[in-house]
């Protein structure tokens, strides 16, 4: 006979200790068109989760041009992804990159599109390698 399985005290489902803030890693392009709002959301995010999140928003390790330990390591802690998706973004090795690690290691994404739509990325060639992401929960912001 074999004993049940049983979760650790004090961790959730999802492994996480119950006194723990969920970890959302935030991917996103700076530039482009977009790069208003694309920044007042990053702001709204970082202040605006509230008091049980922890917002990891990447504004300098990626300058030096690779990939930095820490960038793994927020990757790796995050609990939830949000993936700002905007033309800049769909340029951006760095963010396809980032997703394509969310989606392997299969923590939940939530796709923010702005300035584009799920048909262009259906269609566009440029935008084909983030089609993966669709499968994910998203919204569409175009009034920029």
């Amino acid at each position: 006979m074999t004993a049940p399985s049983v979760e650790k005290p004090g961790n959730d489902a999802r492994g996480r200790l119950l006194d723990e803030k969920w970890k959302v890693f935030v991917s996103y392009s700076a530039g482009g068109e977009a790069a208003e709002v694309v920044a007042k959301i990053l702001d709204r995010l970082a202040d605006g989760l509230g008091p049980g999140y922890d917002v990891f928003v990447d504004r300098s390790l990626r300058l030096a041009g690779k990939w930095s330990r820490e960038l793994d390591d927020e990757l790796r802690r995050a609990h939830y992804g949000i993936v700002l998706l905007s033309e800049a973004a769909a340029r951006s090795d760095w963010v396809l990159r980032e997703s394509d690690r969310m989606h392997f290691r299969q923590i939940p994404i939530f796709v923010l599109l702005i300035g584009i739509t799920r048909e262009q990325i259906k269609k566009r060639r440029g935008l084909a390698k983030f089609k993966f992401l669709l499968e994910y929960q998203n919204s569409e912001i175009n009034d920029q």
